[in-house]
């Protein structure tokens, strides 16, 4: 229930109209500045889910990093113990590292912000690459809660020059390369490529990136969602 009400102002932040904004990030500053209107003015959902939010935050801020050099993750159905593992590591990771970056842009508690970079700049410096049956699938769509995370983060000063832009080469290099492997994949692997490299597309104002991915969107149906 508590993890539903989060759910619920994070689809409203998402959902709401945003204008005049420099990037269509997944949270522009006016939905961001919406929202803490609303927590301020103590507005349910949104006071109710601010503090699950915090509570999350706060959580995030025990634990460490678990960043892995080579993001190797099984096929379920060949080793599920060792893929519900190794999946973990980046998925634990990119949510508190997304959490903590929201609470800061809707708390301003700058120890939340330096949460999420300590959690982004790990995976950036450990992390060289993915491997095994579903490593590419799994880095893809666990990952784009860093991308989000970057997002948020991507104007605060907390973020040393140095490790934005190391953290900037690990989505290039490692994150946005697995996403555009798949991302014409003729099954459900491809959505999470396509969402993966046009969040990145976004976050690097990449037009032609953009341009690549924009295509494969077009000749979706029903038999994509089909394993062959």
């Amino acid at each position: 229930m508590k993890r539903q009400l989060l759910y619920y102002v994070l689809f409203l932040c998402f959902f709401l109209p945003a204008t005049a904004q420099k990037k269509a990030y997944m949270h522009p500053e006016a939905q961001i500045a919406f929202v803490k209107k609303q927590i301020n003015k103590k507005q349910e959902p949104f006071l109710s889910a601010y503090r699950q939010l915090i509570s999350l935050a706060d959580s995030a801020l025990k634990i460490p990093h678990h960043a892995l050099e080579d993001f190797s993750v099984p096929g379920y159905y060949i080793d599920a113990e060792g893929h519900r593992r190794n999946s973990k590591a980046l998925q634990t990771d990119a949510f508190y590292a997304y959490c903590s970056a929201l609470a800061y842009r809707l708390s301003g508690s700058k120890k939340y912000g330096n949460k999420a970079i300590e959690l982004m700049t790990a995976w950036a410096k450990v992390n060289k690459k993915y491997s095994d049956n579903d490593g590419t699938l799994v880095m893809s769509y666990s990952g784009n809660a860093m991308v989000m995370a970057a997002q948020l983060m991507s104007e605060s000063s907390l973020w040393k020059k140095d490790d934005h832009t190391l953290f900037d080469r690990w989505l290039l290099n490692v994150y946005r390369k697995a996403n555009n492997e798949i991302r014409t994949r003729a099954n459900n692997w491809a959505d999470w490529g396509r969402f993966g490299s046009t969040l990145c597309a976004v976050y690097f104002n990449d037009t032609a990136e953009l341009n690549e991915t924009f295509p494969t969107l077009m000749p979706l149906t029903l038999t994509n969602y089909v394993s062959p």
